[in-house]
């Protein structure tokens, strides 16, 4: 009897036997694998990899980081300790990536931990880690870098799953009042289960704000990002250098330095929601009114209030049906 061997032609690890069938991901490595029935020799393989890995000469600004090039494609947004860039590995085949660049020296050390941060949360066997951690960036290399011919205190590469265009602020100021309680609903309902890994992965976000929240309009997720506040449980915030008015969506024990505890993050993300949502100010609609109790406590753990949630929806729309999003133009 004759067996024949699927192995990863990147990194030699077993494939499964789906393999001769379909295209499949390497659990190792992470290649994307098709069979052919030709046999190509190692050694025109790697040759074809070293040409498609070759740097293209197009002119456009490059950041090298932990001596990997990347092509910078344009800015994506601004925060309090980096500018963060899309660009990708300077290559032909090279992945998309989010650069953080730190703003100065002072901000390297805020940035440098919310990179240790996702890399020790990406690395994670907390129950549920091979899912969430799809929502979280994925750490791939920081440390001193060049601008071209200019050196850099700071900068760290991310990827990203793709869709996650939009911050929950941005998407709310494109409704004219608000955003509605239904979507409000789905994505805090999403956020709060990222919030339950983090916290049984034994980490506070410490900043679950707005701009924190990515959304993805057509499949209804949601991801975190800005984890330069991010510590481990009963630990005290790094830094204390939020944005104008972000004090009066933490808790008052986050921005006087306090020690942070997980119902941090949930009270902070209920006023985040309220602060957001359309009829923030009806006091009697069942959503506002749970999220209005979860941002004047500090007592809830994530699932609690994901449970009360849920309920307060039901409540006010019925039975769970999926909503499209529809972003309004403009």
């Amino acid at each position: 009897m004759t067996f024949r061997a699927l192995t990863c032609p990147s990194c030699g690890a077993p494939l499964p036997k789906e393999a001769v069938v379909q295209v499949v991901e390497c659990a190792y490595c992470k290649a994307t694998v098709a069979w052919q029935r030709t046999v190509v020799a190692a050694e025109e393989l790697r040759a074809v990899a070293a040409r498609a890995l070759g740097k293209p000469a197009d002119g456009r600004p490059t950041l090298c980081v932990a001596g990997v090039d990347y092509l910078v494609e344009g800015r994506i947004a601004s925060g309090t300790h980096a500018t963060v860039y899309r660009g990708h590995r300077a290559s032909r085949i090279g992945e998309r990536v989010a650069l953080h660049v730190a703003h100065d020296a002072a901000s390297a050390a805020a940035c440098t931990r919310a990179f240790e941060t996702l890399a020790r949360l990406g690395s994670s066997t907390a129950t549920g880690a091979a899912h969430f951690t799809r929502r979280l960036p994925f750490a791939i290399g920081a440390g001193p870098a060049r601008a071209d011919d200019r050196a850099l205190p700071h900068a760290a590469v991310y990827g990203l799953p793709t869709g996650f265009a939009t911050d929950l602020e941005t998407l709310a100021g494109r409704f004219r009042d608000g955003l509605p309680l239904e979507h409000v609903v789905w994505i805090g309902r999403r956020v709060l289960e990222l919030l339950d890994f983090l916290h049984r992965a034994g980490h506070v976000h410490g900043a679950v704000l707005p701009r924190h929240v990515l959304v993805h309009a057509r499949d209804h997720g949601a991801m975190l990002v800005g984890y330069s506040n991010a510590t481990a449980i009963h630990g005290r915030a790094p830094l204390q250098s939020f944005e104008d008015g972000d004090e009066r969506l933490l808790p008052g024990e986050v921005v006087e330095g306090g020690a942070l505890r997980p119902e941090h993050d949930v009270a902070t993300l209920a006023a985040g929601l309220l602060h957001v949502a359309a009829g923030r100010d009806e006091r009697t609609h069942p959503v506002v009114a749970a999220l209005r109790a979860a941002a004047e406590s500090d007592d809830s753990t994530a699932m609690a209030f994901h449970a009360r949630l849920a309920d307060a929806a039901r409540e006010a729309f019925g039975p769970p049906r999926f909503v499209p999003l529809h972003v309004p133009k403009g």
